[in-house]
């Protein structure tokens, strides 16, 4: 019981065992996880709950003639029962933090499936998901028994699943179902999946399933395979001790096929296994550039194109990166490439920004590892020509380390969207989260209740490199400096959401996080706000203005 002083402070009065104990729950919950959070969770359970029972009673007045109601079905949650979904759900981001994760579908159809939880304070939310993923599982095991009894096929009690075979006869692909199997796969193949429940348990909520590529002769395993079933990808493909596949693997064309085969198949509930991403297509189009190389016929742009990752990077099994792409990179005369690349003559072609002149018809950057190059006979770039011409003589002028990533459409972007989505803190944060789902951290709170400057648009903003000086780059205070030099200013922090909000996809495609190099006190420190992306979402951020930046910060500036 808590203390009296603590009753009372979230306006739940002390009447009586229920309240009390969510009163004390809530004194408990982490920083992160508010009051308002857990009602509104609470609310949208209950809400949708009180929606199928509504539809449960309606049906149960259309199942008999007299058009009485089952007294046993109740039309809607008691306020008793609310209070305890609240108090365990409080009781649930209490244990777990942040880290607890609560699928309000899936929590909506267990409290449904088993009735009683709700009829007492004891139980976790653990616990009912748990009882929710034994009853699908022997839902699923009763699915695949009729299955086998009404086709007569005994091979669907197959542990493995066999899915299907190979063209070629020689592999098949099989899906591993409980953990004896994942135990038996990780012994051959010297891996983990079997060495811990993690992987079983991730089965068990339908979050994944592990495929085994096996050679049908001996039927032991050549390739483990995870499938995620929400993002539609293929998380990992490992051979025997984590090794990657690669094309040169005698099995990789049969690899290859039953991958593009899966999509032909469905999964327990008879949902198609989509596979997203370009993986098998990829994976086949460099075994033709391959081919061609053996026969010394000549490569077409579009070939270039794709070698050299100029839009995308090739995408290989597991994440990695096939030998064979710098197998065939090795034999190609890089500048005859670049100017087939560019379709232009070489004396058109800028390597260096400093050297862009009026006659520049291609910058080119070519790091050894990747290429990058601008169009200036683009109609969208010449427009931009007589800015970068300005500033490549500023920066001649002042011996600058600075230059414009061009990879960021030649280093200038415009800056023009509706100012209706920019007109306050609220309104752009809502602008910004809508741009890609991203979802707000510290940096928000801070910034919600600072005074707003709406940006004038449009607005030309400048991403600026330092990555080839080290000296510049370990102080914000030198890179501020020589922006100074150059006549330009770090952009705004709104300036700097606003070019996050019409492109999101800058990070994700580069790799890079774009700074605003403005000192902001945040939370005691003095910080920089940078656009970042990290995991699988960009977010605003802040660093300490102190810090050394490394070579993935990008720069936004504006002309002063």
């Amino acid at each position: 019981m808590p203390p009296k002083k603590f009753e009372g402070k979230f306006g739940i009065p002390q009447s009586n065992s229920i309240d009390s104990e969510l009163t004390s729950a809530l004194y408990r919950l982490p920083d992160s996880i508010s009051l308002p959070f857990i009602e509104s969770m609470t609310e949208d359970i209950v809400s949708k709950v009180n929606k199928r029972l509504e539809e449960m009673y309606e049906e149960s007045l259309l199942g008999n003639d007299k058009g009485i109601a089952n007294v046993r079905i109740r039309r809607a949650l008691s306020d008793e029962q609310r209070k305890i979904l609240q108090l365990k759900l409080t009781r649930h981001f209490e244990d777990n933090g942040e880290s607890a994760k609560i699928d309000v579908p899936v929590c909506v159809d267990a409290l449904i499936e088993s009735p009683r939880f709700l009829e007492s304070m004891k139980g976790s939310m653990d616990k009912l998901f748990a009882m929710h993923e034994m009853k699908i599982l022997q839902k699923i095991a009763e699915l695949r028994r009729k299955r086998a009894e009404m086709s007569g096929d005994e091979s669907l009690y197959n542990p493995y699943e066999n899915l299907f075979e190979t063209s070629s006869g020689k592999y098949c692909m099989a899906r591993l179902l409980n953990m004896p199997h994942l135990e038996e796969e990780s012994e051959y193949m010297d891996h983990c999946v079997g060495t811990s429940t993690s992987y079983v348990n991730k089965i068990k909520k339908g979050e994944v399933e592990i495929l085994s590529f096996r050679d049908t002769s001996t039927n032991n395993p050549i390739a483990t395979i995870e499938y995620d079933l929400k993002s539609k990808r293929l998380l990992q493909i490992k051979l025997m001790s984590d090794k990657l596949p690669k094309l040169s693997d005698s099995f990789s064309a049969d690899l290859l096929e039953a991958i593009e085969k899966l999509e032909t198949t469905t999964n327990d509930l008879g949902v198609p296994r989509v596979i997203e991403g370009s993986l098998a297509k990829d994976m086949k189009t460099l075994l033709s550039l391959q081919e061609k190389s053996k026969k010394q016929e000549v490569y077409t742009r579009d070939d270039l194109l794709f070698l050299y990752e100029i839009s995308s990077p090739i995408q290989c099994f597991d994440s990695g990166r096939d030998p064979l792409i710098d197998e065939l990179l090795r034999k190609r005369n890089r500048q005859e490439d670049i100017q087939l690349l560019c379709n232009c003559e070489s004396q058109f072609i800028a390597f260096d920004f400093i050297d862009i002149n009026e006659q520049t018809q291609v910058f080119c950057e070519d790091t050894g590892k990747k290429i990058t190059f601008v169009d200036f006979r683009l109609e969208a770039n010449q427009k931009k020509l007589p800015q970068l011409l300005e500033l490549a003589q500023h920066i001649k002028e002042s011996g600058s380390p600075a230059r414009p990533d061009m990879s960021f459409e030649g280093g200038i972007v415009t800056i023009d969207i509706s100012e209706e989505k920019l007109k306050d803190t609220k309104t752009v944060l809502q602008s910004y989260k809508e741009a890609d789902s991203s979802s707000p951290s510290w940096v928000w709170d801070e910034w919600i209740n600072a005074p707003y400057t709406k940006p004038k648009l449009p607005l030309e903003t400048i991403i600026l490199s330092y990555n080839k000086d080290t000296n510049t780059r370990e102080s914000s205070d030198k890179i501020v400096s020589d922006m100074n030099r150059l006549g330009l200013r770090p952009a705004t922090l709104e300036e700097l959401i606003a070019l996050g909000v019409i492109k999101p996809e800058f990070n994700k495609r580069s790799g890079s996080y774009l700074v605003e190099l403005t000192k902001y006190s945040l939370d005691g420190g003095s910080y920089v706000p940078c656009v970042d992306w990290g995991g699988d979402e960009r977010d605003l951020v802040g660093y300490e203005w102190g810090s050394r930046w490394i070579d993935r910060n990008r720069f936004v500036c504006v002309r002063k």
